[in-house]
Parts: C-alpha cells; sequence; structure tokens
C-alpha cells in the first residue's frame, strides 16, 4: 500500500475497509483501524471515532436497525415512483414492530406485469399509482411481480388532469373530471380504500 501523504485530510463519512483514515502522526489506530506505511486505515465497514485527547482513531461499526423481514411471496402494497420501458420502480412497504410503515425498494419487470400483450412498463403502470404486488425474490435488487388478478393498481390518478380515476372495464381506467382514458394492469380490488390504508394513514 502506498505510503500516505501527511498533508491529507481527515476521513469523514462512512468508510469501507482499506479506506485511508490519517496519518500515524496525527492519529494511531485503534478498535476497528490498522497501521501501514505511515498510515491509518479502516478494517470494516464503519465511522470514524477521533479521540482528540489521545490522538488515538477508531472505526464504529455502522448498524442500521433491520425492520420487519420481508417475506418471499408475500402481497404488499406499494407506489410506483418511476416508469421505463422494461421496468418500473415500486416502493414498497412492510411494517416494523411498532407497526410503522418501512419503505423498500423494488424492480417490476414488465415480464411480471400479468398482461402477455403488454410491450412496455407503461402500459401497466404509472409514477404516482398506488398498486400491490408479491415478492418474488429475496435479494437486491428486490423484484415483484403483478401476475395475478389481486395484484395490480389499485389507486391512480388521472395524468392530464390529476383526478382520481374509476376502473371501467378491460383495464381502461376513466377520468370523470376531463374524460381522458387510461390503460393500467387493474386489480380486481381497484378502488377499496383498505387495500391502501398503509400509505394514506
Amino acid at each position: 500500500m502506498p505510503r500516505a501523504k501527511k498533508k491529507k485530510s481527515l476521513a469523514k463519512g462512512l468508510l469501507l475497509p482499506g479506506f485511508y483514515i490519517s496519518t500515524i502522526e496525527e492519529f494511531s489506530a485503534k478498535s476497528g483501524a490498522y497501521e501501514d506505511g505511515g498510515g491509518v486505515y479502516s478494517s470494516k465497514v464503519g465511522l470514524p471515532e477521533y479521540d482528540g485527547m489521545e490522538h488515538y482513531v477508531s472505526v464504529k461499526p455502522f448498524k442500521v436497525s433491520a425492520p420487519e423481514r420481508l417475506i418471499l411471496g408475500a402481497s404488499y402494497v406499494g407506489l410506483v415512483s418511476d416508469v421505463h420501458k422494461n421496468f418500473a420502480q415500486v416502493t414498497i412497504f412492510s411494517k416494523d414492530q411498532l407497526g410503522r410503515p418501512v419503505p423498500f425498494s423494488a424492480l417490476l419487470h414488465v415480464s411480471r406485469g400479468g398482461v402477455r400483450r403488454a410491450r412496455a412498463a407503461t402500459e401497466l403502470v404509472k409514477p404516482g399509482d398506488a398498486v400491490v404486488v408479491k415478492l418474488i425474490t429475496n435479494w437486491v435488487p428486490l423484484q415483484v411481480s403483478m401476475e395475478g388478478p389481486e395484484l395490480g393498481v389499485v389507486r391512480a390518478s388521472c395524468s392530464k388532469c390529476g383526478a382520481p380515476l374509476t376502473w371501467d372495464h378491460d383495464g381502461v381506467l376513466k377520468c370523470h373530471a376531463c374524460g381522458h382514458r387510461e390503460i393500467r394492469k387493474v386489480s380486481v380490488d381497484y378502488g377499496r380504500k383498505n387495500l391502501h390504508s398503509a400509505l394514506i394513514n
């Protein structure tokens, strides 16, 4: 490893193993850090803690409180945040031990949209739609599906005027404010308040 420069600024923020922290003249390595070639480096993922009195630096492990684990194959309420040609980004919501909604980012591929003839994700969902989806992977990036009559869009707004859309038939949603019609992959439970209460409360 190359010798550290004495004038290099001290490390701040999240560190990864091998990241430079300081020179040994400035601080000595303590827990979570090591010395090499005149420099001090992180040996773990964490945040640096500097002891200005004793001139020691340690790396405090970076811990994130884990919310309730998502269950593979379970259905979740979500919000569509972005839509591309082949996939849509969906924020799904689980609940922690106190019953508070916890967001997770997931991907909905067009092939998992539940409509065989769909050529693009824009034919299935639009940004801002509330959806019910099923979790089909438990690794990052999470992936979800809308295959099944109970899965799909449960609340949507008109892309022209913003008014609520009403389910007409065959996945066609109608805006009674301006008369505009839009296509979605609609759940049979479209419009039922209890399904998307987690997004409102």
